[in-house]
């Protein structure tokens, strides 16, 4: 999936520019969209409904969640019509006169229906069915991202030294980086933490992958399949988000010899501050305990009572994390127990990949060439961006919002 992930960012961040929006009357009750005086976008269009779908399942993938509010409603819907005007445009008469290669569409189109053919449980005929798409999404969705590349080449920006400068002075972890553990993880999220069975279910998977790392499957093999059972569409996004290499500063890093002792001492100040044990005062998790208690987000009681859970729950990861490291660190190898992590809902899979035990600088200098490339590509994306709203402005959309 090459850019999927483009499109969420824009999602989230959108501030399309739509001069005239209007209620839906009984005569256009059909029609999302109107551009250019009396070009309609209509409820039915396919393209229009595959820009929509595919931008409702991006905005679920990113939050875990379905857009419920009229302010997500309308953000997902200005990026469809948005998408389905420009393929409109460009239809007629490609992007400054040059045609789209649609070989090259073709060829982006395939590799993302591998993707989810890979990872989405059921495969991408399954996940068509459950969002509602065409088989010819990904085409349409390259189609829309080819136009974009195509506008980049038109976009002239410029870098100063200054702003490279900002730049390497502001992200220290790409360029300095001090001795190391790599350590890749992988999560099997529970959905709901106070059903045994699922819990049950859960560590059982685990234990099969612990099995599995160790037996020889590579890494990214067995990740791929536990996200084709623990994903965002089976509720549990954090195995998708969390299931990466970690770079753990041996400046941080802290040895556990005996983790019996470490977890009692950080569950005997839980009590002393308390009156009670973590596992009395949360015995099916944060959730249930705030359902209990009937606890509203927002109020100090519930912020008090999330602060309390994640900083335990953090504490205990971090103890468990470094004992494994401690003690049973060797290349390539698979801790063998899953640890448990509370305030994902997880359990965790660690697989020892590498040291690096010396300190690494890269000088602003060798690296100058890379960060303007960066900065150049970010600044083409916002110009194409603010290009193609005017284009919405120039066109006088309206949309019928619902």
């Amino acid at each position: 999936m090459r850019k999927l992930k483009r499109i969420i960012t824009a999602l989230l961040a959108l501030a399309l520019a739509l001069p005239m929006l209007a209620s839906c009357d009984d005569e256009e009750k059909k029609a999302v969209a109107v551009y250019d005086g009396d070009n309609y976008i209509y409820e039915d269009d396919a393209d229009f409904s595959d820009f929509y779908n595919l931008a409702r399942y991006f905005y679920a993938y990113e939050s875990g969640n379905e857009a419920k509010s009229t302010s997500e409603y309308n953000t997902i819907l200005s990026m469809a019509v948005k998408q389905t005007v420009m393929l409109r445009l460009t239809e007629k008469s490609g992007v400054h006169g040059n045609a789209i290669d649609m070989e090259k569409v073709r060829k982006e189109a395939a590799s993302d229906e591998a993707s989810f053919e890979s990872f989405y449980h059921g495969g991408f005929d399954k996940f068509c069915k459950d969002w509602d798409l065409s088989d010819d999404v990904f085409i349409l969705y390259n189609k829309y991202e080819a136009i974009k590349d195509m506008e980049k080449e038109f976009i002239k920006v410029s870098v100063t030294d200054a702003e490279a400068e900002k730049y390497y002075s502001q992200n220290p972890d790409k360029y300095f980086k001090v001795p190391h553990y790599d350590v890749n993880t992988i999560f099997l999220q529970v959905v709901d933490p106070s059903n045994k069975e699922k819990m049950d279910s859960a560590y059982d998977d685990a234990l099969l992958h612990v099995n599995q790392l160790n037996a020889g499957r590579t890494w990214d093999n067995v990740k791929a399949t536990v996200l084709k059972k623990y994903n965002a569409d089976t509720g549990a996004p954090f195995s998708e988000h969390l299931s990466v290499l970690n770079h753990v500063s041996m400046n941080y890093f802290f040895e556990v010899e005996n983790l019996e002792e470490a977890l009692a001492e950080r569950n005997e100040k839980f009590y002393l501050e308390n009156g009670a044990s973590f596992n009395e005062m949360f015995p099916n998790g944060f959730d249930a305990y705030v359902g209990d208690n009937k606890l509203e987000e927002g109020t100090k009681e519930y912020s008090a009572a999330l602060e309390k859970y994640m900083k335990y729950a953090t504490d205990v990861y971090n103890i468990e994390f470094n004992y494994a490291i401690t003690n049973y660190w060797e290349k390539g190898k698979t801790y063998d127990k899953p640890i448990y992590h509370y305030a994902y809902n997880s359990y965790v899979l660690l697989t020892f990949s590498g040291i690096e035990e010396e300190n690494i600088t890269i000088e602003f200098e060798d690296a100058k060439e890379g960060i303007i490339e960066i900065l150049t590509e970010n600044k083409k994306e916002k110009g194409v961006e603010n290009h193609i709203s005017q284009k919405m402005n120039d066109l006088e959309v309206r949309i019928y919002y619902k």
